[in-house]
């Protein structure tokens, strides 16, 4: 009975017309259940068209300036306020960075691919002061408190710290260093290393009243942070995947945490926990107030006694892997020191869901 029934409403169409209304149903729950809430308004609030090739690098300043730096051999100054730019700042090069200065944003600081870094100034329409690097720049950062300091990162793994005023170079050492040595005249010329890996991104992680601290990531897969007070690598962060991408990681402080995060090629947003900072109950560690001096000169770093940097690493500690919390795994003898690839899957998946938490 029940076969006869069901073919004689299949013969009449009546089994059609129900699945339509179930359809119409279920699109009217689904329409009436959307809790989507776009972040951003969908209608962009102002669009400047006036770069001919890619856009490199932005940076806002105090008074909402708005600085653009492109693949079109210019930097252009803009306000919300007006429909064209203000002024363009001509380079030879490319123009991979362009940072104003925090305190007085009639300055700003630009890298190009000529080798060169740029002090320009606003008001007199010219470059007040340039730095030779003898290498492509392809990141920049200024000292966000102050604008004490300028930090270049190159193509091939150098990084020079700058005094701001007049670009005097301070020290300089590779990204592969675990000892920062000092500068010398001829520091290119001597040193060993000859290329790699490209520098992406450049962070200061402390305040001015802190020893100088840098976050520096690499296309190499990894981030590393540098106490420039003792003068050596004091933390090595792996797991993401770099290659060609311009990655860049980013610190910030969660629930008292220092925590940084990364994109990664893999598709993935990768999170650890500093322990540069914090003591080993996750707690941070009160920093010194000693000022960081930091002078032109062989003896002018003053080797001030802090409290906040953790304990040196291990030579091989770079080679070493990390568990979930970003604490080091020194594997026991007869195991392998790599994490297997599922155990991976579940740390990068746990990540991810954390990070949804800011």
């Amino acid at each position: 009975l029940a076969a006869s029934s069901t073919f004689s409403k299949l013969n009449s169409g009546e089994v059609q017309t129900d699945i339509d209304e179930l359809q119409n149903n279920l699109q009217e729950d689904n329409e009436s259940t959307n809790l989507f809430a776009p972040v951003f308004h969908p209608t962009p609030f102002k669009m400047f068209k006036e770069h001919s090739f890619d856009v490199l690098d932005l940076d806002w300043s105090k008074n909402n300036f708005l600085l653009t730096a492109s693949m079109d051999k210019t930097v252009k100054l803009w306000h919300l306020d007006r429909r064209e730019s203000l002024r363009t700042f001509h380079h030879p090069d490319f123009v991979t960075g362009a940072k104003f200065h925090p305190t007085d944003d009639r300055f700003f600081v630009t890298g190009c691919l000529d080798h060169k870094c740029r002090l320009w100034s606003i008001i007199d329409n010219e470059v007040s002061y340039e730095y030779d690097c003898q290498d492509l720049i392809t990141s920049i950062e200024i000292f966000k408190d102050d604008g004490k300091y300028t930090i270049i990162g190159t193509f091939n793994g150098f990084i020079h710290i700058l005094l701001t005023k007049g670009l005097k170079s301070v020290l300089s050492f590779h990204v592969s260093d675990k000892e920062i040595k000092w500068t010398d005249s001829d520091f290119m010329g001597t040193t060993k290393h000859t290329n790699g890996p490209r520098i992406t991104g450049i962070q200061i992680i402390s305040g001015s009243n802190e020893p100088l601290i840098l976050l520096v990531t690499s296309n190499d897969s990894r981030i590393r942070v540098f106490d420039i007070e003792k003068r050596k690598m004091v933390e090595f962060l792996k797991g993401f995947q770099s290659g060609s991408s311009q990655h860049q990681a980013f610190y910030l402080e969660k629930e008292g945490e220092p925590t940084v995060l990364c994109s990664s090629d893999d598709h993935w947003l990768y999170g650890w926990n500093l322990r540069t900072g914090s003591d080993e109950n996750g707690t941070n560690k009160e920093r010194s107030h000693s000022v960081s001096t930091i002078e032109t000169g062989r003896d002018s770093l003053q080797d001030l006694s802090s409290t906040s940097s953790t304990g040196s690493l291990d030579d091989n500690d770079d080679f070493k892997d990390h568990d979930e919390n970003g604490k080091l795994v020194v594997p026991q003898s007869g195991t392998e020191s790599s994490t297997p690839n599922k155990k991976k899957g579940r740390r990068r998946s746990r990540i991810f869901d954390s990070c949804l938490l800011y």
